[in-house]
């Protein structure tokens, strides 16, 4: 009797593929945003002096002041995608909780039919019912937020990932505190 199914544990592929697929694509567009915003106001930001010459590269072949509005737009088709990705994570991670707590509920209902009579009259039917029905959705619940966990965990993980490779200087200073 296996807990978790072949259709579960492809869905959980799936949803971990995707979750580092959004959460990289979140930082991404983050940064994408701090790229265009240190081009448009000019700014001499200490965290992209590393790559001043990337920077300066970028600016000279590909972003003018005339092409902003096509920068713009580009930003926003991307943040669009990052978050259609990302519905369809978060609406497998409930799919995959909805899955979970009815296989636990139909092996819980399967296990009461097979005792005996006695063993349904000493129990009683609500006791038995509540069982079924919401202890196996406390469950559901507790794998979602075990998923949830591992979600922040890593987001921290590529965040740090992130500062470490942006500016080692502030990722020491951040990791300190």
């Amino acid at each position: 009797n296996k807990f978790l199914t072949k259709k579960v544990y492809f869905l959980l592929t799936v949803y971990l593929f995707l979750l580092i697929l959004t959460n990289f694509l979140e930082l991404l567009g983050l940064s994408s945003i701090l790229i265009f915003l240190n081009f448009v106001l000019d700014i001499n930001n200490p965290i992209f002096s590393q790559y001043r010459e990337y920077i300066d590269f970028l600016n000279a072949n590909f972003i003018n002041t005339k092409n902003i509005k096509f920068y713009v737009y580009l930003i926003i088709i991307f943040y669009i995608i990052k978050n259609f990705i990302s519905a369809i994570n978060i609406f497998i991670k409930e799919k995959i909780t909805v899955i979970i707590g009815n296989d636990i509920s139909s092996k819980l209902y399967q296990y009461y039919i097979s005792k005996s009579l006695s063993f349904h009259e000493k129990s009683g039917f609500y006791k038995l019912f509540r069982n079924v029905m919401s202890e196996t959705r406390k469950t559901g619940a507790f794998f979602l937020n075990i998923l949830q966990i591992f979600n922040d965990v890593v987001l921290i993980f590529l965040i740090i990932l992130f500062i470490l490779i942006a500016n080692k200087d502030l990722f020491l200073i951040t990791s300190l505190f």
